[in-house]
């Protein structure tokens, strides 16, 4: 639909698209400030409708900048997957060696791409230890990983390896027990769960013969 003959109404319903509050997209529509009014503008037919129109033109224009961007840096399921992987299975003993005072040396000379795409963060102090002429100068290097286990977590549940709790919700009492439930016990939950009726007594099941009749 076009844009709303009703320049405060249109203005409104930008508003709304833009995140605003009622009240205050009503008030900067040139309305008065009111509440009830404000809710009551909000739920028009027309404003509802161009809302939801606004609203879809702007995931439409998203999506288009999305893919754009995908396919200008070349955005994939696999790298996305291969760079996460890259994070998760970083291990820190391929960024330092031992030299021959048995010293652990940060060393970056050999490191592939694959394992500096881990690295978060290099830092380097350099400083002078002690004073005057006994003075020496320090060089410090300390690097930083990237998260492993928020890149493992990621791969997980992009895997499904991990069950939401959320979705899947049970009672584990229901299932485990420590002894198990006596015969009293099992007819008592059946006869909670069956319909009435369904359920009589002992006798239950039994049928008279055809053409028998009730005494």
């Amino acid at each position: 639909m076009p844009a709303l003959k009703d320049k405060r109404r249109e203005r409104f319903a930008q508003l709304i698209v833009k995140g605003k509050p009622q009240v205050e997209a009503h008030a900067l529509a040139g309305y008065k400030r009111n509440r009830k009014t404000a809710h009551v503008a909000r739920h028009r037919a027309d404003v509802s409708r161009r809302v939801d129109e606004l609203n879809a033109q702007r995931a439409s224009r998203e999506a288009v900048a999305l893919a754009r961007a995908a396919e200008r840096y070349q955005v994939t399921t696999d790298r996305v997957i291969g760079e996460l992987a890259r994070i998760a299975f970083a291990n820190s003993l391929d960024y330092w060696r031992v030299d021959s005072n048995g010293n652990p040396v940060i060393d970056l000379a050999k490191i592939t791409r694959d394992q500096g795409a881990a690295i978060s963060e290099i830092i380097v102090d350099e400083y002078k230890d002690g004073r005057s002429e006994d003075a020496r100068e320090v060089k410090r290097i300390r690097i930083k990983l990237a998260d492993k286990r928020a890149a493992l977590v990621d791969l997980g549940r992009h895997l499904g390896l991990f069950v939401d709790p959320s979705v899947v919700n049970l009672n584990v009492a229901n299932f485990f027990t420590e002894k198990p439930p006596t015969l009293a016990e099992w007819r008592k939950e059946i006869e909670l769960q069956a319909k009435p009726g369904e359920i009589a007594g002992p006798t239950a099941g039994k049928t008279r013969d055809r053409g028998q009749k009730a005494s």
